[in-house]
């Protein structure tokens, strides 16, 4: 019943979002978000830099599912502006491309893996597919003597491949103000004429938006700090009279052997297995500390040692040391509500610091082991 009260008011807490426990983790939550762009564009041809400058947008929906990785699925277009050289006049046409990226944050590769980072680079790698239209004012220029060797009329689709940089800074919890440049590699039909890039058109944007998180991007655990376990005092000496003894000849002393204690048998070690920033016990590794409970009940002289672990390839030194707690707190709350009464444990959060078995994803656990 203690550990249930205890679960309950650390939920209503963190709902609140206040805690006032003696310490709290902030740990990653997986969550939906949008990103609108808006920004220009670049199509690799023959005039200078500025002319070549065409108005872009884009619309995302992605999915951060590790501080490390997400993906997203958007679209992108608006228009795309190029220079015929003989004779020399602009024309332009437009372009929609829906496209697939994975996305790596690079801040959190480097360094910590904090969930309200104020700065997070990352990069992206994708495909899409170009679907071209409008293309009316480059066939009136092949009509008055333009050079387009790879002309199109009505529409066109082309496959792209895609990747760039970006950065997105925090403003709150669900806010941040995104930055990216990016660069699509398509065929050379894009722009309706061959060009140096060996059948490539080069199309370089840099692009900035709003991203908006559609749910909470972390979440609070609370950390108790162990009680301490109150001393028994001291019995007081009870003092008796002396006693005198009577001489006896040593040959009529019959020597009685000590009493051979009793050997019981060593409980084996329990080992409770969590999943990732978990430390709720699932239903068969409750099953797993049954056992163990009934050696206890059965031997109630013995003490158990109750030691939390975590996998030191997944988040912080802070957060391990935090959720490795929460763990061995999690299986004594259970021994407690099975009748093992807290004076016979003895609990440790030993986070990352020690990892004690070879697979990493095998260290989310917690080893009971019985003293007697």
């Amino acid at each position: 019943m203690r550990g249930r009260l205890t679960i309950l008011l650390v939920v209503l807490l963190t709902s609140w979002g206040k805690v006032t426990a003696q310490g709290q983790s902030e740990v990653f939550r997986p969550h939906w978000y949008l990103l609108p762009q808006v920004g220009v564009n670049w199509v690799e041809g023959e005039a200078s830099f500025s002319k070549q400058l065409s108005p872009a947008a884009a619309l995302y929906g992605g999915y951060q599912m590790t501080p490390l990785w997400g993906v997203r699925a958007g679209i992108s277009g608006w228009e795309a502006h190029n220079w015929q050289a003989h004779p020399k006049a602009k024309y332009k046409w437009n372009y929609i491309q829906p496209q697939v990226d994975v996305t790596l944050s690079l801040s959190n590769l480097l360094s910590s893996r904090k969930p309200r980072r104020r700065l997070n680079a990352y990069v992206f790698l994708g495909v899409g597919m170009a679907f071209a239209f409008n293309n009316d004012e480059a066939n009136k220029l092949h009509e008055e003597g333009g050079n387009f060797e790879k002309l199109w009329t009505g529409s066109k689709s082309m496959f792209a491949a895609r990747g760039g940089v970006g950065a997105d800074y925090r403003l709150s919890n669900r806010l941040s103000i995104s930055v990216e440049a990016v660069a699509n590699m398509l065929p050379e039909d894009f722009n309706s004429k061959i060009g140096k890039g060996k059948g490539i058109d080069w199309q370089i944007g840099l692009m900035a938006g709003v991203k908006i998180a559609l749910g909470k991007t972390s979440r609070l655990i609370v950390v108790e700090e162990p009680q301490p376990i109150e001393q028994q005092p001291e019995a007081t000496p009870i003092v008796t009279e002396p006693v005198v003894e009577t001489p006896v000849v040593a040959d009529t002393i019959q020597e009685t052997p000590p009493p051979v204690e009793e050997k019981k048998e060593s409980a084996t070690p329990t080992e409770v297995f969590f999943c990732i920033n978990q430390y709720r016990i699932l239903q068969p590794q409750r099953q797993q500390l049954n056992p163990l409970i009934d050696y206890l009940k059965a031997h109630p002289e013995t003490i158990v040692d109750i030691k939390g672990y975590a996998d030191r390839n997944t988040g912080t030194r802070k957060i391990n040391k935090s959720i490795s707690w929460l763990r061995a707190r999690a299986v004594s709350n259970y021994l407690l509500e099975n009748g093992i009464p807290y004076e016979r444990m003895t609990i440790q959060g030993l986070g990352d610091e020690i990892q004690p078995k070879q697979r990493n994803k095998d260290n989310r656990l917690v080893i009971c082991i019985v003293n007697e």
